[in-house]
């Protein structure tokens, strides 16, 4: 449990070592059974090697229910895909995964705040989500593609509303492949 300083209860006072609530446990094996990524890429035109289409697939082949799982806007769970020229990473585009929730003026909201849902972009059952990214390129050589499947117990969002460290990603499931 990791510790930080602060309080338990916006009235309380503050406490030199209070400690997060987040257990990874045999949770972190099981993830990464839930997930697979398949990706596929290529040049918009042949003749011209500066724009990349990717495709990534994300399929549920392991959890017999929505992923991210748990209660929206609590859990993370996020999709990075990476062009790389030579050893050197180009561009990166995240895509992020959930339930969106919004308050009364719109804005993301965390579960208890929240009057509106927005895009759900959760993945059922054994269902795929199709990713697609484009990268603008200058001067490519020997490009790879990799793609990677995170998911963090507690959101960036919900660790900030609650004033707690960020609990670290865990790889779910990752890809790569070279570009002809």
């Amino acid at each position: 449990m990791p510790a930080y300083a602060g309080k338990v209860a916006e009235a309380g006072k503050e406490r030199p070592e209070l400690h997060a609530h987040v257990f990874t446990g045999g949770h972190t094996e099981m993830i990464r059974k839930a997930a697979t990524i398949t990706v596929n890429s290529g040049w918009k035109k042949k003749d011209r090697k500066d724009a990349l289409e990717v495709s990534v697939a994300v399929t549920n082949v392991g959890a017999g229910h929505l992923i991210p799982t748990g209660i929206p806007g609590i859990r993370e769970m996020w999709l990075e895909v990476t062009v790389f020229s030579g050893q050197q990473s180009v561009a990166t585009e995240k895509r992020p995964f959930g339930q969106e929730l919004f308050d009364d003026q719109k804005k993301p909201a965390m579960p208890w705040d929240a009057v509106s849902f927005g895009k759900d972009t959760r993945i059922g059952p054994k269902k795929t989500r199709l990713e697609k990214v484009n990268f603008k390129l200058q001067h490519p050589t020997d490009v790879r593609i990799e793609a990677k499947l995170f998911e963090r117990l507690i959101s960036e969002q919900a660790a900030r509303y609650a004033n707690i460290p960020l609990t670290p990603p865990m790889p779910m499931a990752e890809a790569s492949m070279p570009v002809p």
